[in-house]
């Protein structure tokens, strides 16, 4: 007999390992403390929530993720310093955050074991995206199609080369060490 908690009005099984919930309304970041109840969640879905950077500390003490997706939430820089306790994360998305700027990627850098980030359509520069030279295991970076102001293309074929096993999408084009992926 499985149990369950509410989370965010929603009953979850204690025993799930992927928990969507996209576009929920969090009136009060108690709403939160049960996430922490769920030993087994590998992937967490926030997605067009109003998450912000007090809720983000509270998710961040799930120290098993190993998905994260935080498209469109509130958080801010200074909140993705939780970010570094997240040691097995594997997959971040943060896409349509404009708030997020490069004073994140001293955070992000921090994941060791990130293979896949999602960065596009964030504030976030080239001079930003060169600190993530030494995430050894990262294998696929997303940019938005309208961050060419931000990130030259030029700019970013030669940050490819810096990273020459990772895939980066860039205007919906797959570039590798310096080149076009055919």
């Amino acid at each position: 007999m499985s149990s369950t908690i509410n989370i965010l009005n929603q009953n979850i099984d204690i025993n799930i390992e992927s928990l969507n919930l996209q576009g929920s309304s969090i009136k009060n970041n108690i709403q939160l403390e049960n996430l922490k109840l769920l030993p087994s969640l590998r992937h967490l879905n926030m997605t067009w929530s109003n998450l912000n950077d007090d809720g983000f500390q509270i998710i961040s003490s799930l120290t098993n993720l190993e998905i994260l997706d935080l498209d469109g939430t509130e958080i801010r820089n200074n909140g993705l310093i939780h970010l570094t306790k997240l040691k097995k994360l594997k997959e971040l998305r943060l896409k349509d955050n404009p708030q997020i700027e490069d004073k994140a990627i001293n955070y992000i850098a921090q994941l060791e074991q990130l293979a896949l980030l999602h960065i596009g359509n964030t504030s976030i520069t080239i001079n930003g995206l060169k600190r993530l030279q030494n995430l050894r295991n990262i294998e696929t970076i997303i940019l938005g199609s309208k961050d060419e102001q931000r990130l030259p293309t030029e700019q970013v074929f030669l940050f490819s080369k810096s990273l020459p096993n990772c895939e980066i999408i860039f205007q919906g084009t797959g570039i590798r060490n310096g080149s076009l992926e055919g």
